[in-house]
């Protein structure tokens, strides 16, 4: 499975053919076994924020809703006590250890993603958490 992520701010650039290039979106890909230490990471920084979150059940049940968007987990996990500089930088490892693309052809390094902005880092953490790391879990809520 893959998943594109559509780059908001056109600051994204890497080589091609000697030439720099503007980035227009990023492939995401599942992960395996070898990024067990950021998806691990990631996954209980969601549940832990999950966790932590004031109110209703109601609002815990939204959380958790299969329909979740980037936005929401990234609104989600800001609004909780877990350690975003944590989930940030562990995205950035993961993005960097071979999940995903520049334009579906460069491999994702960490120069080509010091020229992403926050906010670039930010929805696409989401959009992988939501599509990868979080899918069986928010499935399990749908069926519930």
């Amino acid at each position: 499975m893959e998943v594109l992520y559509t780059l908001q701010d056109k600051t994204v650039l890497y080589a091609k053919d000697g030439d720099e290039v503007v980035a227009e979106f990023v492939q995401l890909t599942a992960p395996s076994s070898k990024q067990l230490k950021h998806t691990t990471f990631l996954k209980q920084s969601f549940f832990r924020a999950l966790n932590s979150l004031q109110g209703s059940a109601d609002q815990k049940e939204g959380a958790e809703s299969p329909d979740m968007k980037a936005e929401d987990v990234i609104s989600m996990l800001y609004m909780s006590d877990v350690d975003m500089n944590g989930v940030l930088l562990s995205a950035i490892e993961l993005f960097n250890s071979g999940v995903a693309l520049v334009d579906g052809e460069q491999r994702f390094t960490k120069p080509i993603i010091d020229t992403m902005s926050q906010e670039d880092l930010e929805l696409m953490t989401g959009t992988y958490l939501v599509n990868f790391i979080l899918a069986s879990a928010l499935a399990k809520a749908k069926k519930a």
